[in-house]
């Protein structure tokens, strides 16, 4: 007592009828095209067609006319470096925290310190250099601690 409905002979006899009849014309089609290109006749160009009349040079325009521009530039444009988005403060706290840290860690008081900045105005600078010196302080104490980044170490 099952449902099962047999496969139609008909059908599944198409269907291997179509998948040959489809590989045969792709045969033959592969066979007929390698006669037609490896044949030793050339084909025919038309005179209109001639490597004379394709290869012409643009010369409608004088070569003194259009600007050289380099393909590359030897620096980077001054516009492109862009100003330190971060208050001038901040700025200084954080990168002599991070200097600091890295000398205190090797024990090596102001082997990387660097008070330099990119600050536009004098006060700027200023404030620049008093954050650095504060965060300095901070990140050299921590760095001798082994206290980096605020992580207490339990060695």
């Amino acid at each position: 007592m099952s449902n099962y409905n047999k496969p139609k002979n008909k059908y599944t006899f198409l269907l291997i009828c179509f998948g040959l009849l489809c590989i045969g014309a792709i045969i033959w089609l592969k066979l007929v095209g390698d006669k037609r290109t490896s044949s030793g006749r050339d084909i025919p160009v038309a005179p209109q067609d001639s490597s004379n009349a394709v290869v012409v040079p643009d010369t409608s325009i004088d070569a003194g006319t259009l600007s050289s521009s380099p393909d590359s530039f030897d620096v980077a444009p001054p516009d492109s470096i862009g100003k330190d988005r971060r208050p001038p403060f901040e700025a200084g706290d954080e990168d002599g925290y991070l200097a600091g840290m890295d000398d205190g860690a090797a024990h090596t008081p102001q082997a990387s310190y660097d008070e330099s900045n990119s600050f536009k105005t004098i006060d700027e600078r200023a404030a620049y250099v008093r954050g650095y010196r504060e965060g300095y302080a901070k990140g050299f104490e921590d760095g001798s601690k082994g206290r980096q980044f605020n992580i207490s170490s339990n060695n």
